[in-house]
């Protein structure tokens, strides 16, 4: 779901469409049915725009984020994957790069765990990357290239799920 809306973040910011932004990030806040993820979704998404203020390359960016979101509510915030888009085409990235950084981020946050959770090494962990690079790259390529609208995960077990997990005692990473 959300690899393909910094597909989209990525294009909109690079062709300075700033209201489509906006779209894509109140898709997100419609498409996130659990509220633990639509919650960690926005607080990521905050957080990182709160660091990349700091950020000279990404300055403009940031300021026209605040902006744009300010004009249409006080309390507007943004999705962690609106902003990693946004900020990957400040770098200068294509759409399908920053796909595949974000995919990347992703799959790593999956291996930190199990690395923790499961007897297994750092160097067993990095050789799992490794080999999901191929996968990643195929994805990045297939999500980079639909429409924002075919987002969305589908899959109501899943999102039970998400939900569930916020209840359990001990968490590694937010939902």
């Amino acid at each position: 779901f959300d690899a393909v809306l910094v597909a989209a973040a990525c294009t909109a910011a690079q062709q300075e469409d700033w209201s489509a932004l906006v779209w894509l990030n109140t898709l997100l806040w419609a498409g996130s049915a659990p509220t633990t993820l639509r919650h960690a979704s926005r607080d990521m998404g905050e957080q990182l725009l709160a660091l990349a203020a700091a950020w000279p390359w990404a300055e403009t960016h940031v300021l026209r984020m605040r902006e744009c979101l300010a004009e249409i509510s006080a309390t507007g915030q943004w999705h962690h994957a609106i902003v990693f888009g946004t900020l990957a085409a400040a770098a200068g990235a294509r759409p399908v790069d920053a796909v595949a950084v974000y995919l990347h981020q992703a799959a790593l946050g999956c291996i930190s765990a199990g690395v923790r959770a499961i007897p297994i090494g750092h160097t067993h962990g990095q050789q799992i990357l490794a080999r999901l690079h191929d996968e990643i790259s195929a994805l990045a390529e297939d999500f980079a290239a639909r429409e924002p609208e075919t987002a969305g995960s589908f899959s109501a077990a899943y999102e039970v799920f998400c939900h569930e997990q916020s209840r359990l005692y001990t968490r590694l990473f937010r939902s």
